[in-house]
């Protein structure tokens, strides 16, 4: 643009002068200015190259997509929703808050989505479909009720076998995860865990 600018210019200034030759004084002035201007943007062109591509070096494996979490409204899966949704698109502050909002419907399914889902989708909204998420699923004596439940009611082992073993476990380890999120002391439960764990242990396996 600076270019075509000045190519208009000199266009231009040959006309008047062919006209008004006392304006070609005005000519030299505006060279210099252009010979400067045009280093100056050529400089910082280079400099930005040479930096993109230090940079394209140092950042050029791609990652895979991160698939974006969903939440149906079951409770024991909240915690783990929540902390991913809000790493991936409730602190970026990149993302306008019309997009986010439009993220969130899309991670939200069954109840969690009809709690919000008649929200018109605009800036003002968002902030309150976030807020009556927090408000119907982050109860944590609710939470830790339901964890401790399913902790209990882990379906037992029948018969020998490695993958039961490793459901199990997975699914011992989720739950206790979640609440030792919610502060509770999972850390001195050894004994308590140990019955519990055994007791889901089909005979072979326990003996």
């Amino acid at each position: 643009m600076f270019k075509d600018c000045y190519r208009a210019y000199d266009t231009n200034q040959s006309m008047l002068e062919q006209w008004v030759p006392d304006e070609g004084a005005n000519r030299t002035e505006v060279e210099l200015k252009y010979i400067c201007g045009l280093a100056m943007f050529e400089k910082t062109i280079k400099a930005k190259k040479s930096s993109e591509g230090a940079s394209f070096s140092r950042d050029s494996v791609r990652l895979p997509t991160v698939d974006l979490p969903i939440f149906s409204g079951v409770g024991e899966n909240w915690l783990e929703w929540i902390d991913k949704y809000n790493s991936l698109i409730h602190r970026r502050t990149s993302l306008p808050t019309i997009q986010e909002f439009e993220y969130l419907k899309l991670s939200l399914r069954g109840t969690a989505l009809g709690l919000v889902d008649s929200l018109p989708t605009t800036e003002a909204n968002y902030a309150i479909a976030y807020d009556l998420l927090i408000q119907r699923y982050s109860n944590p004596k609710l939470l830790i009720q339901k964890h401790t439940r399913e902790l209990f009611e882990l379906k037992p082992v029948k018969m020998e076998s490695s993958a039961a073993l490793r459901d199990l476990f997975d699914s011992a380890r989720k739950h206790l995860r979640c609440l030792l999120i919610l502060e509770q002391p999972v850390d001195s439960w050894d004994a308590i865990l140990v019955h519990l764990m055994a007791n889901k242990l089909d005979s072979a396996t326990r003996r």
